[in-house]
């Protein structure tokens, strides 16, 4: 039924079947890569989702926080700095940008909300322009 050359063959392939070190070594390599790109992509997503969460919650904040001045009917003064009770690690600053708005009696100042964290530097997660009324000059 089988040749005695056709049996012999069978045997010589089934012998040599498996796969060499260095195939087993290079498919390894190309998985450790592959799982390296993978978890590198993740960080770089997971990292931005953190920055856009933290950027919406300063964004509220300083919303709150102008919303609350104007209620109150006392805006800062330029240069003024404080801290967001709520979160300790972020704080608040006005900045002067334009004192001459003519010919409205206005100036325009910026409110940042700033993440100051204990490691690493400071970041600004929020900015906005807003239209104050002129300071009023003392005699």
């Amino acid at each position: 039924m089988f040749k005695k050359s056709s049996v012999a063959s069978l045997k010589r392939s089934v012998l040599h079947a498996g796969l060499t070190l260095v195939e087993v070594v290079g498919g390894l390599v190309i998985l450790a890569t592959l799982l390296v790109s993978l978890l590198m992509a993740f960080n770089a997503h997971a990292r931005q989702i953190k920055l856009a969460a933290a950027q919406l919650e300063a964004i509220e904040l300083t919303d709150q926080l102008i919303a609350g001045w104007y209620a109150a009917g006392q805006l800062p003064a330029p240069g003024e700095e404080g801290t967001i009770p709520s979160k300790p690690t972020l704080s608040w600053r006005v900045m002067s940008v334009a004192t001459d708005v003519s010919p409205v009696p206005a100036r325009v100042m910026r409110v940042e909300v700033v993440d100051t964290p204990a490691f690493g530097k400071p970041e600004t997660l929020s900015s906005v322009e807003i239209l104050a009324p002129a300071a009023k000059e003392r005699k």
